[in-house]
Order: structure tokens, then C-alpha cells, then sequence
């Protein structure tokens, strides 16, 4: 039970910095590709730490279902699963992942992306 308890907090603590990365990697990537919005970038990126975000749960195997029917990287399917089980409205420019989104209108009681 002990190593189970471990085992757990361990887990859970570095979920917690995997999304800072990934906050990190998507400022980096917009600062290559938008040298010119440097200061505004930046700014939201130091405006990023007083949001309060939640985590979820995935289900990693409905996700590789998700991946391998709609063709799509398993990070975007985690979005689609995401959206699907909170019964949101996925909003992407991704035409992948918008296509898939529309494809399961109706089926999940998903709202069919503004693209």
C-alpha cells in the first residue's frame, strides 16, 4: 500500500510541470515563427501563472482509439477525447482534428467546430 501511495504522488507531481512545458514549448514556438510579438508573447506567458487550470484524466486507450479511426496525433486526440467526455465545444484551426470533431457531432453531443 505504501508503494502504491508513492507511487501516486509521484505521478501526480509531474503531471504538474508537463503542462509548464508544454506552455514553454508553444511560447517558443510563437516567438520563432512571430519574432515581431516578442513583448506581447512574453507578457502572456508571465500572465500564464496566475490562471487557474485544471487537469483531468484521460483514458489513454480511448484515446489511441480516437488517434488511430481519425487518423490524428495522439495529443490532438487527447483533445478530442477531452472535449468529448466534458461534452464541450472543441474550437481548433487544426482541419484534422476539426474534421474529426465534426464526425462525432451528434454521436457525443459535440458542437461542431468554428473552423
Amino acid at each position: 500500500m505504501k508503494g502504491s501511495r508513492s507511487k501516486s504522488r509521484a505521478q501526480a507531481s509531474l503531471r504538474r510541470p508537463v503542462l509548464g512545458f508544454e506552455i514553454v514549448n508553444a511560447c517558443a514556438t510563437r516567438l520563432c515563427r512571430h519574432p515581431d510579438l516578442r513583448d506581447e508573447i512574453l507578457e502572456a506567458f508571465v500572465l500564464e501563472g496566475g490562471l487557474a487550470i485544471e487537469t483531468a484524466e484521460v483514458d489513454h486507450a480511448g484515446v489511441l482509439a480516437l488517434a488511430q479511426r481519425f487518423r490524428l496525433t495522439g495529443y490532438d486526440a487527447s483533445y478530442l477525447w477531452l472535449a468529448q467526455r466534458l461534452d464541450a465545444e472543441l474550437v481548433t484551426l487544426d482541419r484534422p482534428l476539426s474534421r474529426a470533431a465534426a464526425a462525432l457531432v451528434g454521436l457525443a453531443g459535440l458542437t461542431a467546430p468554428q473552423a
